[in-house]
C-alpha cells in the first residue's frame, strides 16, 4: 500500500488564453476543472499503474467534495479528515507559449488542533500496513514548516520498514530531510533553493542530486521539466532525457513522475527502469489538457521513447 498524504489539496481551475495581456481584458478560450495536489496527482498516476494505493490529507467544503468526486472516478481511494474550512481552488493561465502556466495558489483553509490530531492518529494507523507514505505539497496555514518532518518521524518510528518519500519545497523539504526520507523529488528551482546554488542545466541537477543523496537520503531526484530528470542513489548517478512532445500544460508532470516512480519501485523494478517510467509518466501528463494527468496507455507509448543513462 502506497499512502499519499496532500495536507493542502485543491480544486485546479485552468484557463486557456491566446497570449496573457496584464492590466487588459483577457478573452478565455476554454476552462478546465479538475482536482489538484502534488500527492493527490502521485496517487492518481499510481493507481494508473494498478499499484494499491490511498490518498489522504485534509478536504473541506464543495471543493473538498469535487476533489472527493475525481478521486473515486478514477478509483483511488480516499481517507480524508474532512474540516470546517473550505478547499482552496488554484487559477491556472496557460497562455499559450508553452512555458509553464501562471498561476493563483490560494493559502488553503487552517485545521484546528482536533483536525490535525485526527489525522495523525489516521497516519499512525496506516504506518502499520503501508510499504511507503508519500507527503507532496505545501502545508496550509496554522501548520508548522516541521509538521511534515514530525509526521514522518512518527511514521518512522511506528514502522522502521516504511519508506517515506517527500516532494515539497524551501523549509518543509529541509526539515523533512533532517528525518532522513527514503526518497525526494524537488524540480530544479526547489533544489537550489534547498542548496543556495544555480541548477540550470543538466549537469546541475546531477550534481544536486549528488548532494541531497550524501545527506542520507536512499534516492534523490531532481526534475527538470522537458529536459528529463536526474537521479542519485547508491548504485550511482543517472540521467533521465524526456522525450520529444507537443505539451499542453505542465501541470501535475513532476508529481506523474514521482508517482509512477514509487509504483514501479513498489513492483521490484529497479530505480533505473522506474526511473524510466516516471519519467514518461511526466511527459504524458504534460501532454494532457489543463490540470488532469497522462493515462497507461500513453505513458505505455512514451516510456520507448525514454532514455536513461549512468553518468560517472
Amino acid at each position: 500500500m502506497i499512502v499519499c498524504v496532500t495536507l493542502n489539496p485543491s480544486v485546479d481551475r485552468t484557463m486557456f488564453v491566446q497570449g496573457l495581456k496584464p492590466n487588459d481584458t483577457n478573452r478565455v478560450l476554454r476552462t478546465e476543472t479538475d482536482a489538484g495536489g502534488k500527492g493527490i496527482n502521485a496517487a492518481r498516476i499510481i493507481a494508473e499503474f494498478a499499484v494499491e494505493t490511498a490518498a489522504t490529507g485534509f478536504l473541506g467544503g464543495a471543493a473538498g467534495k469535487m476533489v472527493v468526486h475525481v478521486l473515486e472516478s478514477e478509483n483511488v481511494r480516499h481517507e480524508f479528515v474532512e474540516i470546517s474550512g473550505d478547499t482552496r481552488t488554484n487559477i491556472l493561465i496557460e497562455d499559450g507559449s508553452g512555458r509553464p502556466p501562471t498561476t493563483f495558489n490560494e493559502p488553503g483553509p487552517q485545521p484546528s488542533p482536533r483536525e490535525i490530531e485526527l489525522l495523525r492518529k489516521k497516519l499512525m494507523e496506516w504506518a502499520k500496513s503501508a510499504g511507503c507514505v508519500l507527503f507532496g505539497g505545501s502545508i496550509p496555514p496554522g501548520l508548522s514548516t516541521q509538521t511534515v518532518a514530525e509526521f514522518s518521524k512518527l511514521i518512522q518510528q511506528a514502522n522502521p520498514a516504511v519508506k517515506v518519500v517527500v516532494d515539497a519545497d524551501g523549509e518543509v523539504l529541509k526539515n523533512a530531510i533532517s528525518e532522513k526520507p527514503y526518497m525526494v523529488k524537488p524540480n530544479g528551482d526547489e533544489a537550489a533553493r534547498l542548496l543556495n546554488e544555480r541548477v540550470e542545466d543538466r549537469d546541475g541537477a546531477l550534481a544536486a542530486a549528488e548532494k541531497i543523496h550524501n545527506m542520507q537520503i536512499a534516492i534523490a531526484l531532481v526534475s527538470m521539466g522537458a529536459l528529463g530528470c536526474a537521479m542519485c542513489c547508491d548504485h550511482g548517478r543517472y540521467w533521465a532525457a524526456a522525450p520529444i512532445i507537443e505539451p499542453k500544460s505542465t501541470v501535475g508532470s513532476g508529481d506523474s513522475l514521482l508517482g509512477a516512480m514509487i509504483a514501479c519501485l513498489s513492483k521490484g523494478m529497479d530505480a533505473a527502469d522506474a526511473l524510466r517510467w516516471g519519467v514518461a509518466a511526466g511527459a504524458a501528463t504534460a501532454e494532457s489538457d489543463g490540470a488532469s494527468i497522462g493515462r497507461k496507455s500513453e505513458i505505455n507509448r512514451l516510456f520507448e521513447k525514454v532514455k536513461v543513462e549512468k553518468v560517472g
